[in-house]
């Protein structure tokens, strides 16, 4: 289970399975004035990598297969302008499986957000751990929205209670 805070690399788990438009919604949002992460991309790779398991007699690494990824790098603005740090540049990085640039390039955004949401406490929706890694799952997203055609008789008829109570009183 996810459990938070939650590591660099659980987080970037997370979005390399998370929905494309999700993603692209919250690293939109940052770059339009919900965060300061404006990136430059300093790489953007689609390219096959090998697949590596262990033999299953000699427990040697043999090759299996190959994937197609796409793996992106930006570079964004800087931190460190007080009197004890040196100013620097700051990465974020974001890689998925198949031909996937708008999902590579927002996980790179959102993995630098969610590291200065980390460091300086979220300022905003994008940089919030939480927020951003429970948003995104499309599949627990849709269930949770698809649960509301089930049946809330109970909740239902206990707000009519109460609203019905609270009118009589006016």
């Amino acid at each position: 289970p996810l459990v938070f805070p939650a590591s660099r690399s659980a987080a970037l788990a997370i979005m390399s399975r998370a929905e494309t438009g999700s993603l692209l919604a919250l690293a939109y949002s940052n770059m339009r004035g919900y965060g300061d992460v404006h990136p430059t991309i300093a790489e953007l790779r689609v390219g096959y990598l090998p697949i590596f398991l262990p033999h299953p007699v000699t427990g040697e690494a043999a090759e299996a297969g190959e994937v197609l990824m796409t793996e992106c790098e930006i570079i964004a603005a800087y931190e460190g302008g007080n009197v004890n740090e040196i100013p620097t540049f700051t990465l974020g990085c974001g890689a998925c499986f198949g031909h996937n640039e708008v999902k590579a390039i927002s996980m790179a955004i959102l993995d630098r957000s969610l590291q200065k949401g980390a460091k300086d406490g979220p300022q905003n929706p994008s940089e919030d751990q939480e927020f951003v890694l429970l948003s995104i799952d499309g599949v627990d997203s849709m269930g949770f929205a698809s649960h509301y055609k089930m049946p809330h008789y109970v909740t239902f008829m206990s707000d009519m209670d109460r609203l019905r109570t609270t009118q009589a009183k006016k």
